[in-house]
């Protein structure tokens, strides 16, 4: 099979990857929360220090592991589990608020075990993110997001929701490393940077915006969407470590 070939395989794939994100965002009709849902969005981010600094080591490493409903290995001042629950294979669902306070940047590492279904990574800067660059209208007008959805990695911009990026990863018995900031985010491996050229269309650190802005926060939903996952859930993520600086 000759060079040509393979490179327009590749993007063939890439191209059907990106039609079937698309449709799938066409398709989205979750329907809006209930009322009990938006009352304890405000209960999602406790009271979480205010620190003079970005903490150093050795208390800026968080681990996480999902047996069970999820245990907090190593913990972090500014990371909080803000839901546990018991999933399918004994992966659980879970969501984790990370304040970064004084700090500029988050890193998220995240380990897979066996072969991961459905929804595993969901990770955006609006305690209301719910797949596709969704999210509750009328709370802030941030809601980028990256989320892992069967094998398929998809970045949604702000405000818009629209497709900044797509891509194919292969994470059986993998791992993917995520760094994110204001206005930035790549991962890898292998290494990849999430195009920004209008400069505001990524995670906005801080969030200002009302009626509810985020401000230094970030959400990481695990084996399911931050929000109201309803059938948005999956398996395959063991472990997380959260680091910042």
């Amino acid at each position: 099979m000759n060079r040509t070939f393979l490179a327009f395989a590749g993007v063939g794939a890439l191209a059907l990857s990106l039609a079937a994100v698309t449709a799938a965002r066409a398709q989205d009709s979750t329907a809006a929360p209930p009322p009990q849902e938006l009352q304890r969005l405000n209960r999602i981010r406790p009271n979480l220090p205010v620190l003079a600094r970005c903490p150093q080591a050795p208390a800026n490493i968080f681990v996480f592991d999902t047996h069970g409903t999820g245990t907090v290995v190593r913990a972090h001042p500014l990371v909080s589990v803000a839901t546990s629950a018991a999933g399918a294979n004994d992966f659980s669902r879970n969501v984790l608020n990370i304040d970064l306070g004084r700090c500029k940047q988050v890193n998220v590492v995240v380990e897979y075990e066996g072969l991961p279904s459905g929804w595993t990574l969901d990770f955006g800067d609006s305690q209301t993110n719910n797949g596709y660059g969704g999210g509750v209208p009328g709370t802030t007008a941030h809601m980028a997001e990256l989320q892992v959805v069967n094998g398929m990695l998809t970045v949604h911009r702000a405000n818009s929701g629209t497709i900044a990026q797509v891509w194919p990863v292969t994470l059986q018995d993998g791992a993917l490393k995520i760094v994110a900031r204001n206005q930035f985010l790549s991962w890898g491996q292998p290494y990849a940077v999430v195009p920004n050229a209008g400069g505001n269309s990524l995670f906005a650190l801080p969030d200002l915006t009302g009626p509810m802005p985020d401000g230094m926060s970030m959400y990481l939903g695990i084996n399911r969407v931050i929000y109201n996952p309803g059938n948005r859930v999956g398996y395959g993520v063991r472990r997380v470590m959260i680091t910042m600086q």
